[in-house]
């Protein structure tokens, strides 16, 4: 089962896509550049998804890998985000796909980048200095091994107390808990 924030996030993309689709403005780009290329950008690359609890930052080793061969099967070549800016200057032939990678999560080095360098395929992986001074704290990353080693977890700040001992309920967790945390920090 898809937890709801990620199904409201579909709808919600999918209803922006809908509006965007009829304003002047995606005509005059999609005239010029549609069908040259795409940026597909992905947070983390993890063997198993559920590792995560599912979180939709992050995919798997064997996607990304059936991404890149359905690419290369299809003919699209995958190209640096320079070349692309290229290509889209001298309108070069071929349709083009960029892989990027957003945060520096350390599994774009340990899992990602070998992909890639598997396939050649380039890659741009955009950093967060915050994360690489450790000026800013993981939180997230915790709340997951918080809701994964235990069967209880309570939030004495939000008066809240969630059972974790299945999967679901882990995955449940994690969501209303995020949404807490953004919640208060928007308020703040």
């Amino acid at each position: 089962m898809i937890p709801y924030r990620i199904q409201a996030r579909r709808r919600a993309i999918a209803a922006l896509d809908t509006a965007t689709a009829k304003t002047r403005l995606q005509r005059l780009v999609g005239a010029r550049y549609a069908g040259a290329g795409s940026i597909l950008t992905w947070h983390g690359i993890v063997d198993d998804p559920r590792d995560w609890l599912m979180q939709d930052i992050r995919c798997s080793a064997t996607h990304l890998r059936t991404t890149i061969r359905w690419a290369r099967d299809e003919g699209i070549d995958i190209v640096s985000l320079s070349d692309a800016i290229d290509r889209l200057r001298e309108t070069a032939p071929g349709p083009f796909l960029v892989l990027t990678f957003d945060d520096g999560y350390r599994d774009n080095l340990t899992t990602a980048l070998p992909i890639c360098e598997e396939f050649d395929a380039p890659m741009t992986v955009y950093t967060a200095p915050d994360f690489i001074e450790r000026e800013t704290f993981y939180w997230w990353g915790a709340l997951v091994e918080l809701l994964k080693l235990n069967d209880s977890v309570e939030v004495p700040a939000a008066d809240q107390r969630f059972r974790t001992q299945t999967y679901g309920e882990k995955v449940r967790a994690l969501g209303e808990i995020t949404h807490w945390v953004q919640a208060d920090v928007e308020s703040r």
